[in-house]
């Protein structure tokens, strides 16, 4: 009998606590701003992280417009694990479209430089357009990837993910179900 009140005794001590950190680590998160490019991990919610446009918060739910789509979902905030907001877009774009002009670039200069001038005698000959176009071959794909390589992806600002987690549910058939996270 006093065995069981002591355990009740630290449940409820620990539940009291375990609700003052989640409120003071709720106080302490900003809020990204409507109509932010945002990335939201929800497992049980969601089943994966899905990436769309902030266009509701409150205490209690996230409204979110999936990129690509029209509809909205609506996430509780108590199932967001992980809340990320896009500080800058990405530049791969960019580096894949200057990684290709010089991927032309370089096969015009190829072509120039080891092409031929083919006379009628000559049975194995590649004249410079044909060269340059073998040359593209290689040289465009070789310059898109170091251009996407080199370009800075988008970067993403955490929010609403506290340091520490813990939290305590009922087990159907009677007892206490924990768990706990920690993030550094």
């Amino acid at each position: 009998m006093a065995l069981s009140m002591v355990r009740r005794s630290v449940v409820v001590g620990l539940m009291a606590v375990l609700v003052g950190v989640e409120a003071a680590a709720a106080d302490e998160a900003a809020s990204p701003a409507l109509g932010t490019r945002v990335r939201v991990t929800a497992p049980r919610v969601l089943g994966k992280r899905v990436v769309g446009t902030l266009v509701g918060l409150d205490a209690a739910t996230l409204t979110l417009q999936p990129k690509g789509s029209t509809r909205t979902i609506e996430v509780p905030r108590a199932a967001i694990t992980r809340l990320e907001a896009s500080r800058r877009p990405s530049q791969r774009g960019k580096g894949a479209g200057l990684g290709l002009l010089a991927g032309l670039g370089a096969a015009a200069v190829i072509g120039v430089m080891a092409g031929d001038t083919c006379g009628p005698d000559s049975w194995l000959c590649f004249d410079k357009t044909a060269t340059a176009a073998m040359a593209a071959v290689l040289t465009v794909p070789v310059g898109v990837l170091v251009g996407v390589g080199a370009a800075r992806g988008e970067r993403w600002e955490i929010y609403d993910s506290p340091r520490v987690h813990v939290g305590l549910g009922p087990v159907r058939g009677g007892g206490v179900r924990g768990e706990a996270s920690v993030r550094f």
